[in-house]
């Protein structure tokens, strides 16, 4: 795999941007432990597969559980909904279950991380938008807050995880292609250039720290 990690834990890999990443690691050789809230639609890439819920408490502690019993060299954490309706008709449930997800969840991720308190180097790249950058002009009010909290999260735990190898990047992409399709079919970012801008994290050197990348499509406004 030149170097790449052989370990890699994908949070969010049902379908989407998600299944999309797990299928290239596991061409690329990785061994993946993909987590979602149901099985993938088949074809299933190679790797294992743990179904749990991220809106729940259960589903939260069994994927720290797992993140500070494994000796994962690279954590990617996908998972991500937004609101249905208006924001005027989003209802506390909603609103909980969206922050549960986007933000609450790859907090007690970083947290686990830094409690599993290994000695081996571990990349924990947050996926987030666009939609969480200053005057993006998004009107999905709970997912805006979400992925503007998941970039403050980033950038605190950089400094809770001063001096322990783990390297925490929030990558904030535009328009994703839909599906899982690998490259480029519209006017919207292949998965495959997510991918790529992982796989360039990974290669780094050991004194370099990637804090935060965004990916705008091309087309996309207000950006």
């Amino acid at each position: 795999m030149n170097n790449l990690p052989l370990k890699v834990l994908l949070i969010g890999a049902s379908r989407g941007l998600g299944k999309g990443l797990w299928r290239a690691f596991s061409e690329d050789g990785a061994h993946v432990t993909a987590v979602g809230r149901s099985l993938p639609d088949a074809p299933s890439p190679v790797g294992n597969f743990i179904e749990a819920d991220l809106t729940v408490d259960e589903g939260i502690k069994d994927i720290c559980s797992l993140v500070k019993s494994e000796s994962f060299n690279c954590v990617v954490y996908v998972a991500g909904i937004w609101e249905q309706e208006a924001f005027a008709k989003l209802g506390y449930s909603d609103m909980s279950r969206i922050l549960a997800t986007n933000l609450l969840t790859p907090m007690k991720v970083g947290q686990a991380l830094v409690e599993r308190n290994s000695t081996s180097r571990c990349n924990l790249v947050f996926i987030g938008s666009t939609c969480g950058l200053e005057n993006e002009g998004s009107s999905s009010v709970a997912y805006v807050s979400s992925k503007f909290g998941l970039r403050g999260l980033t950038h605190s735990l950089r400094e809770v995880c001063r001096g322990k190898p783990i390297y925490v990047t929030c990558l904030s992409p535009g328009s994703i292609e839909p599906g899982t399709t690998m490259h480029q079919s519209s006017d919207r970012i292949p998965h495959v250039d997510i991918y790529e801008i992982i796989r360039c994290l990974l290669r780094l050197s050991p004194m370099a720290l990637v804090k935060e990348i965004i990916v705008p499509a091309l087309s996309d406004i207000d950006v």
